[in-house]
């Protein structure tokens, strides 16, 4: 038998070719993410303006209105950080779910035998 010998591509890491890089045609998902959240931040930080505070109806005290105030401060706030979560949430959901190439469930080994 002959022996073979494999040379592993050499280069810097994260050069198209090295080992452990993506694939050329494999696009980085941070685009699409940014996309997400940005849509997201906007409505949500209209919704953080408009809605916490107009739910609350009107204030009879200072205190009251302190209150609302401090809702809506808090509100607009977090907003960006929950669209960072829903935008990764949504991405991942859209982009890395099986979409039908081969059945799934003739290329796995039945939960039952393997226990």
């Amino acid at each position: 038998m002959a022996e073979t010998t494999t040379t592993l591509p050499s280069g810097p890491p994260g050069a198209p070719g090295a080992p452990g890089a993506p694939a050329p045609d494999e696009r980085s998902p941070v685009r699409s993410i940014l996309v997400i959240w940005a849509v997201l931040t906007v409505a949500l930080e209209l919704f953080a303006i408009f809605v916490p505070a107009r739910l609350m109806g009107v204030a009879a005290s200072k205190t009251m209105a302190d209150i609302k105030e401090s809702v809506t401060v808090f509100s607009v706030v977090a907003a960006p950080v929950a669209a960072v979560v829903w935008a990764i949430a949504i991405h991942s959901l859209l982009r890395w779910r099986h979409r039908g190439e081969h059945d799934m469930s003739e290329s796995r080994t039945a939960y039952r035998t393997l226990v």
